[in-house]
């Protein structure tokens, strides 16, 4: 069970990577890109702004993603891919909820901690 609920944790951290806009390439960041019509990326909503792929917070976005990419890819153990275990996982996820926040929540006059945390909607 502990295994399934990881998995599920590195594939929704890469997933909410890839909707800020930052995947890599040779390990640097650099845009996610549409493959289908229906893929969703942030810059799709309102408000909706690609994380600065500039910034150094993307380094470590790009570290998870890719890291998260290898790990679900295929079973691994003691390889060199990224630390993909709850702590790099949290410091991504508060990466992305601080950029979630300043763009599409702020948008629309809303919080994200607050609708999902503190008042029930």
């Amino acid at each position: 069970m502990a295994n399934s609920i990881h998995e599920g944790r590195m594939t929704a951290m890469r997933w909410l990577i890839l909707f800020v806009g930052v995947s890599g390439k040779d390990n640097a960041p650099v845009e996610a890109r549409f493959r289908l019509p229906t893929d969703m990326r942030i810059d799709r909503l309102d408000g909706g702004i690609l994380f600065d792929l500039n910034s150094p917070e993307a380094i470590v976005l790009e570290k998870i993603w890719r890291g998260c990419s290898q790990a679900t890819s295929h079973p691994t153990q003691d390889t060199n891919h990224p630390n993909v275990e709850v702590g790099p996982l949290a410091e991504a996820l508060q990466i992305i909820i601080t950029h979630l926040e300043r763009t599409i929540y702020a948008a629309k006059g809303r919080s994200l901690l607050h609708d999902t945390l503190i008042e029930p909607v």
